[in-house]
């Protein structure tokens, strides 16, 4: 199974919650 998702609000992702993104993302199966 396959999905593409945007996650990103229209004035960008601020420094701290990118952050957070980018520390959680090697949980799951993903390109970032």
């Amino acid at each position: 199974m396959e999905r593409t998702v945007t996650v990103v609000p229209a004035d960008g992702l601020h420094a701290r919650p990118a952050a957070t993104f980018v520390e959680t993302s090697p949980e799951f199966d993903a390109e970032v």
